[in-house]
């Protein structure tokens, strides 16, 4: 952003009196008309072919960041801007925090309104506000008042013109989780490093009294929520054959660690495995060999996979016998897959093309709800041989 604004800048002919900018957030002050003002945003906005500015203009007073900017007789003014949508949600008095935290609230938010009014008026007004809500916070009056006014007594002009802050080198840091009981604790460390100065090598090493840094103790939150990201390695993903010397399952297995939808608009990986003809609790996918659009059918199986598939073999050549000789085939499941492959141009289970898809860790539930899922995710009960949705248990 630095460089496409230099350049933006170097190449105009009208150039904005001042130019600040906050990451995106940019303030200028233009004193060349409104018409220059809205041909410069129109070079801005033609410079590069993707970043692109919106604007807002005023002749008296607008709002940049947290800052209400107001042009009157010739002069700039200051005044703290709030959104209107702003809750003012403090940390709670009751809040398990140091003491010292809770203090630094009012005395960090009275130097920000301090930096930023540039009026008293101004500053009084929002000081106001500040101990009324943090009252209903549950603050103490007197110390959020005593705290307001030790920010007030700092002369505005330092507060603008900080010089830069002196870090000590080879400071002696003493973390530990923070409970109500440890308030005295740096009083505590300051009383007892004398005992540590008769002995050269400790007086050595603890030259100053250790900086107590508190830090938080896991929150509910904390406990019931795992914010790093379990990795899934999607090299070990994949449908294969399990190559057993008697498995006559293999030959119906297609090998990948991809799989379509029947209309080949979407592809996924497959993201468990590798999964072959002994997994179980595994979901599938079979796909028809003759048919130009696969026509699937999704399912899923507590058992090994080759059991599973040996008894769709069963079936198929029990449904097909029945099919051809005219007999009834209301017994069998599956009804509208195993017809499809009675068609007179298909010949029956070698037609057959089976993907692993999906597992899950021995639980039914969870695999009736992956099997839902795929069927719903690959269209199989409009455009496939599913017949009826999954009993989700």
């Amino acid at each position: 952003m630095a460089e496409l604004e230099e350049k933006i800048l170097n190449t105009c002919t009208l150039k904005p009196l001042i130019w600040w900018r906050y990451i995106d957030d940019i303030f200028f002050i233009w004193e060349h008309g409104e018409e220059s003002l809205s041909n410069f945003m129109k070079a801005l906005n033609e410079f590069h072919s993707t970043i692109k500015f919106t604007s807002q203009c005023s002749n008296k007073k607008i709002n940049f960041l947290d800052v209400n900017i107001e042009l009157s007789n010739g002069r700039l003014s200051t005044d703290l801007f709030i959104k209107s949508t702003d809750t003012h949600q403090y940390l709670e008095s009751s809040s398990c925090h140091p003491y010292h935290c809770k203090k630094g609230i009012p005395y960090s938010q009275a130097l920000r309104v301090n930096r930023i009014c540039s009026n008293v008026e101004n500053f009084d007004k929002r000081c106001n506000d500040l101990e009324f809500w943090l009252k209903k916070r549950g603050y103490n009056e007197k110390m959020v008042r005593g705290e307001v006014l030790r920010a007030r007594a700092l002369p505005r002009n330092e507060l603008l013109n900080r010089p830069p802050r002196v870090v000590k080198d080879n400071l002696l840091t003493f973390n530990i989780s923070y409970y109500p009981q440890f308030r005295k604790l740096k009083e505590t460390l300051k009383e007892t490093h004398i005992l540590l100065t008769p002995n050269e090598e400790h007086k050595r090493v603890f030259t100053d009294v250790p900086i107590v840094g508190f830090k938080n103790n896991k929150s509910l939150k904390g406990h019931l929520v795992n914010s790093s990201l379990k990795h899934i390695s999607l090299n070990d993903g994949k449908s294969q054959k399990c190559n057993g010397n008697r498995c006559d399952v293999c030959s119906l297995i297609q090998e990948t660690s991809v799989f379509s939808k029947y209309d080949d608009t979407e592809n996924f990986d497959i993201r468990k495995g590798p999964l072959d003809c002994s997994s179980k609790y595994v979901v599938y996918q079979i796909e028809c060999n003759v048919c130009s659009d696969s026509f699937p059918y999704i399912g899923s199986t507590i058992t090994k996979f080759r059991t599973r598939i040996n008894n769709y073999k069963s079936a198929h050549k029990k449904f097909r016998k029945a099919f051809f000789n005219g007999e009834s085939v209301k017994g069998i499941q599956q009804h509208k897959f195993h017809k499809h492959y009675c068609q007179e141009d298909h010949s029956g289970i070698n037609d057959w093309n089976i993907t692993l898809i999906d597992q899950v860790k021995g639980d039914l539930i969870k695999l009736r709800e992956k099997e839902s899922f795929w069927q719903h995710r690959l269209d199989t009960l409009s455009n496939g041989l599913n017949d009826k949705e999954v009993p989700v248990l």
